[in-house]
């Protein structure tokens, strides 16, 4: 089902079982698959692949060279850039912006006003609220949890089953294992390594090539 007022350019294939609603406008070259579902007002480049049982709501805008797989909930109001890979099972809420060449894999969750940059990787199960800020170049395990009004700058590894709450910042390069919590306004500067089941309370600021490595428990107003 193709509604009205819809703009389609040249070379595309899309497939059976679709509805695809109105004031959309598709470039060229893209490939839509089966049993997909696109709202309204939305704009699609070219160059992508929109798998199967896709859902894309409303005033979304997706750049070129996308790949979309099977089962995405992508709502409304979000921006994704170019050369953006996003798996299965994915759920992007409203007013995200995403940039470029990241890759986003299975069951996660990117709620509402996130920034997320360039050549990141998020993994599976993972979850991103609110107003959260991701750099460029940081990799997202698997079972994290990053709550809200969060800022990760550049080159971090964020492991499994972490837990960073709000307001926390955590900068460069730095290591963050599994089964940590940080909690909320906390800085986290440069080249640190936290290992494993460690617990970081409020306010409070590591420095610069530390190492905090296993069971730790940093509560409150420590440099």
């Amino acid at each position: 089902m193709i509604g009205t007022h819809i703009t389609i350019g040249t070379h595309n294939t899309i497939g059976t079982h679709n509805k695809i609603s109105t004031q959309n406008t598709i470039g060229k070259h893209n490939t839509i698959g089966t049993h997909n579902i696109i709202g309204t007002h939305n704009m699609i480049g070219t160059h992508n692949t929109i798998g199967t049982h896709n859902t894309i709501g409303t005033q979304n805008t997706i750049g070129t060279h996308i790949m979309t797989c099977t089962h995405n909930i992508i709502d409304t109001h979000n921006m994704i850039g170019t050369h953006n890979m996003i798996g299965t099972y994915n759920t992007i809420g409203t007013q995200n912006t995403i940039g470029t060449h990241n890759m986003i894999g299975t069951h996660n969750t990117i709620d509402t006003q996130n920034t997320i940059g360039t050549h990141n990787m998020i993994g599976t199960h993972s979850i991103i609220g609110t107003h959260n800020m991701i750099g460029t170049h940081n990799m997202i395990g698997t079972y994290n949890t990053i709550g809200s009004q969060n800022t990760i700058g550049t080159h971090n590894m964020i492991g499994t089953y972490n837990m960073i709450r709000t307001h926390s910042m955590i900068g460069t390069h730095n290591m963050i294992g599994t089964h940590s919590m940080i909690g909320t306004n906390n800085m986290i500067r440069t080249h640190s390594m936290i290992g494993t089941h460690n617990m970081i309370g409020t306010h409070i600021i590591i420095g610069s090539h530390n190492i905090n490595d296993s069971n730790n428990m940093i509560v409150s107003h420590e440099t």
